[in-house]
């Protein structure tokens, strides 16, 4: 009845991961035929330790502005933001069509252009939407505005690390515009706050005097109306955009402490205004020869969006993260950028003595630690995290890959125990056999990480088939604010580690 009862718990197990992966010379799989197969399960003891993460790619599509500190561990962590623009396809400015008609007035518009021949620019502003934050939205920051020399480029991996200046991407005679600013926007009245149209942003405005080439516009938007009327087609193909008219911005946190805006879209702003002749038609639709002059004011916005690059850099305090790798307590994760947790798998002795058994399941459980801060300011606990081979942390992510369940996994976080969970404040990984078997082949190598895996905390995104079938499509670095600890694993000897692996074997009996 033993036999028969751990036959089973294989097979249910396989049932759940739908992953068979084996070893060396591995390769048979369960069948109906249990009474040939003999199942044998092991336990043993995992060594894990916090690593500091240096720096990740910064694709994700959430950009971060200001600076906080995470009451448990006391690290300052400070975000800056680079972003560049496109226009809409087929974008013109009002002025460009010499007739229209409108039928709210029922008038014939025929444009007459300012003495100047170009748009006249009012007012130019950048205006900074975000959907969440984290801190207090009551705090005093401070931010400041750059010009860039140069756009970023596509194909470019551009990690959190990322040094601007020391790049050459910052202009040093352009834009440099501050603004103090508070999330909770104190500058308009509740009721403008509470307002279905209204969307919390920062803005910032660029109305000064603007000089570029040896030519001085009355603001940034004059100089943008100004290369529109000079070169139409640099507006309608985003590489000319960036290139030849807006390369964009870096905005960089510059004073204060105690919040982060998660950005999720920036608008560059013209609000400008152009003379008309209004000619007014009778009934026929034929002119009365009644001609006035109309000044139309309009805006034309630039977005900063997914579909453009935007960039996220990361400071953290270097001297807490050292820190924090050397408490032997315990291991981190800590986002953006901050902390993962690097295990070693005995495999070895995994494998000893079952070269010709398949690894059918390894399951690890990691145990969070609680915070022990009262702080309303805590930072999140990580929602999902993902293990991979300790050389794929980083391509992994310039590939694009996606999770394969061969050689790398994912795991979310149960804070407390369900139907299908028996443990609370946990990260379970049910099945990560073929990473173990991928180790395995990779010893040979000589490769001195070839038994580390390293444990990060990633944002996934989802799509739907119209079958309703869900697939991952996307894996990102998670860099919104986290932290959290897990329980440090500290021998391979299962009696002594709190980290644990546990095994199922199977192999066919050829008696």
């Amino acid at each position: 009845m033993r036999f028969k009862s751990l036959a089973a718990i294989a097979v249910a197990a396989l049932a759940l991961t739908a992953c068979d992966d084996t070893t060396g010379t591995l390769g048979n799989s369960l069948t109906d035929n249990m009474d040939n197969m003999i199942i044998s399960t092991d336990t043993f003891g995992i060594v894990s330790q916090s690593v500091i993460a240096d720096s990740v790619l910064a694709n994700s599509s959430t950009g971060y502005l200001g600076r906080v500190k995470d009451p448990e561990t006391g690290a300052y962590i400070t975000g800056d933001y680079m972003v560049q623009f496109h226009a809409l396809d087929n974008f013109s400015f009002q002025n460009d069509t010499s007739y229209v008609y409108d039928d709210s007035i029922k008038v014939k518009i025929t444009t007459a252009k300012n003495p100047s021949g170009e748009l006249k620019a009012d007012s130019c502003s950048l205006q900074l939407f975000y959907d969440s934050y984290f801190g207090d939205s009551l705090q005093d920051m401070k931010c400041t505005v750059y010009e860039m020399e140069k756009p970023m480029e596509e194909g470019t991996h551009y990690y959190s690390n990322f040094d601007p200046y020391a790049e050459g991407y910052v202009k040093a005679d352009g834009i440099k515009k501050s603004r103090v600013y508070t999330l909770a926007d104190m500058n308009l009245t509740s009721s403008e706050r509470s307002s279905k149209n209204y969307t919390p942003n920062i803005k910032i405005w660029l109305d000064e005097p603007y000089t570029k080439n040896g030519k001085t516009y009355n603001n940034y938007g004059g100089y943008i109306t100004a290369m529109y009327h000079k070169n139409p087609a640099d507006f309608h193909q985003i590489y000319r955009f960036i290139h030849n008219v807006i390369p964009g911005f870096y905005i960089k946190h510059t004073g204060g402490t105690g919040s982060m805006a998660y950005l999720f879209q920036t608008h560059l702003n013209v609000n400008y205004h152009y003379t008309v002749h209004i000619d007014t038609l009778n009934s026929k639709g034929n002119s009365q020869g009644k001609d006035t002059t109309y000044t139309y004011h309009d805006i034309a916005t630039f977005s900063g969006t997914e579909e453009v690059l935007q960039h996220t850099n990361i400071t953290n305090s270097k001297s807490t993260m050292e820190a924090l790798v050397s408490d032997k307590s315990c291991t981190y994760l800590k986002t953006p950028a901050g902390l993962f947790t690097e295990i070693t798998i005995p495999v070895d002795s995994i494998m000893k003595g079952h070269n010709y058994d398949s690894l059918n399941t390894a399951k690890i459980i990691f145990q969070r630690i609680n915070n022990t801060s009262t702080s309303k300011y805590n930072l999140s606990v990580p929602k999902t995290l993902m293990i991979i081979p300790y050389d794929s942390l980083y391509s992994f992510f310039e590939n694009e890959d996606i999770i394969n369940y061969r050689t790398s996994f994912y795991a979310t976080y149960v804070k407390k125990a369900s139907s299908t969970s028996s443990t609370s404040n946990t990260y379970t990984f049910n099945n990560i056999a073929g990473l173990i078997s991928s180790m395995y082949k990779n010893k040979a190598t000589g490769d001195p990480n070839w038994n580390k895996a390293v444990i990060i905390p990633v944002s996934i995104s989802t799509t739907t088939s119209s079958s309703n079938t869900t697939i991952i499509s996307k894996v990102v670095h998670d860099m919104s604010l986290t932290s959290t600890k897990l329980v440090k694993g500290t021998s391979f000897d299962k009696t002594i580690s709190p980290i644990t692996i546990n095994i199922i074997y199977s192999r066919f009996d050829k008696k």
